[in-house]
């Protein structure tokens, strides 16, 4: 599904996509998207856990999939070793509509994973097992994205662009596990607009610039009511998603951009990259297979 009901679109603002807390629809809006969002929780050796973030995706075969960006390979190397011995038990975390945690067990020693070799690409796919698979779906709170999600995303016409994830000074809300009173009723998902920026855009001159990524400018702008987002902390491999407004229809159309892969420092603090889906989902195709981290 890539289409979503919104009640009257004639009732927002010409800005909307700015202001995500300008309308209750657009607040449940914030929600539906972030049902895309899977954590992998991996437990480290100090007793503290890792929070890594990724989208849960369904190719055409049924086949489901994690994708997170490839910089966390490095935290998941050792992880993944334990896993294979038996030592430790990482766990998929998501936050269903109510705000609540769930915790599924993710089996990571029979986690297929595909990194590609070349330096240029940030991300890594991963195969959810079946049966973790049926577990998360029933769990409720979360969605495989279908390729309806991302079809055609960088082709369409749109608004405006919103980055939606958990940044680490909501992520701190995550250390209790589930049954533990929690800082707050529930755990907001947090909605960041962005604008594209133009590839002849004059912040670029001198600069390397890789022309398959995303670059956009965010407003730091919080759709949480209380809490002032003072940076992306904690978002690298949280979903971009792009937003249309269908009128006669009375819907919202959003499609999968790609993931967060970091930002731009040497321009600005809110200047975003973003690596595509489509190379995400068109190298690990092609590659024909998923190895070892």
């Amino acid at each position: 599904m890539s289409d979503s009901k919104s009640g009257s679109l004639e009732s927002l603002p010409p800005d909307w996509w700015k202001r995500p807390r300008s309308h209750d629809a657009l607040r449940d809006f914030v929600w539906h998207l972030s049902r895309y969002i899977l954590y992998l929780r991996v437990p480290l050796p100090d007793g503290t856990r890792d929070l890594h973030n990724g989208v849960l995706l369904e190719n055409n075969d049924g086949l489901v999939m994690w994708a997170s960006v490839s910089h966390i390979r490095d935290d998941l190397r050792e992880p993944l070793r334990r896993a294979k011995t038996g030592m430790i038990a990482a766990k998929w975390q998501l936050v269903d509509g109510r705000g609540e945690l769930r915790l599924i067990p993710a089996q990571l020693r029979e986690m297929n994973v595909f990194v590609p070799d070349e330096c240029d690409v940030d991300f890594l796919v991963a195969i959810v097992p079946e049966e973790e698979a049926r577990e998360i779906r029933d769990a409720g709170g979360a969605e495989a994205g279908t390729p309806s999600l991302w079809k055609n995303s960088s082709y369409e016409a749109v608004e405006g662009y919103w980055l939606v994830g958990y940044p680490d000074q909501v992520r701190s809300r995550f250390e209790n596990d589930p049954g533990v009173p929690q800082p707050s009723a529930s755990i907001v998902p947090i909605c960041v607009p962005v604008a594209s920026i133009a590839p002849d855009d004059g912040r670029f001159y001198g600069l390397s610039r890789d022309h398959e990524l995303f670059y956009g400018e965010a407003y730091l702008e919080s759709n949480a009511p209380g809490l002032l987002l003072n940076d992306l902390g904690g978002m690298s491999g949280c979903p971009l998603f792009s937003l249309r407004r269908l009128y006669e229809e009375q819907k919202i159309r959003y499609r999968l951009v790609g993931l967060l892969r970091g930002i731009r420092s040497e321009l600005q603090d809110n200047i975003i990259v973003v690596e595509p889906i489509l190379r995400v989902v068109k190298r690990s195709a092609y590659s024909g297979r998923l190895g070892e981290i």
